[in-house]
């Protein structure tokens, strides 16, 4: 179980949001969701969480400008972060990519691929801090 672990999901489409709150909280994390990018930093500055999950196209700030702003802010700079969305040209993905997210992942998704994909960032995450306790040397990208 992780759930020592806390997830931050922004996502505007509630529905969407819900289903995939259940799945994360099966799985054994803590899950707080947001339904805009306000809220989600909101959230993420009252809770600093193991993990954000965003989509792209929300109310502002938008997924991209949400992961810039968390950038600037060295608290808030290295806590991993995914993108989950419906962007899937390459055209798209590029600003996402280029903002040094830690996964890019496309909806429709199979859960057990989203759910390995957050098991191995934390785990990097957490060899990471294991070398370098302080930080210094964390790594922006793990793909």
């Amino acid at each position: 179980m992780n759930t020592s672990k806390t997830i931050i999901l922004i996502d505007d489409d509630k529905k969407f949001s819900f289903g995939l709150v259940a799945v994360l909280r099966r799985a054994g994390y803590q899950v707080h969701p947001a339904y805009n990018g306000e809220d989600g930093l909101a959230l993420i500055y009252a809770d600093k969480p193991d993990l954000i999950i965003s989509d792209i196209m929300m109310p502002p700030p938008n997924g991209i400008q949400l992961r810039e702003e968390l950038v600037k802010n060295p608290q808030y700079r290295h806590i991993p972060f995914l993108f989950v969305t419906a962007r899937t040209a390459q055209t798209e993905k590029e600003p996402g990519l280029e903002s040094g997210v830690d996964g890019y992942i496309t909806k429709p998704f199979d859960v057990n691929e989203l759910l390995g994909r957050i098991q191995t960032v934390l785990r990097n995450v957490e060899t990471t801090h294991r070398s370098d306790p302080h930080g210094a040397n964390l790594v922006e990208n793990h793909f």
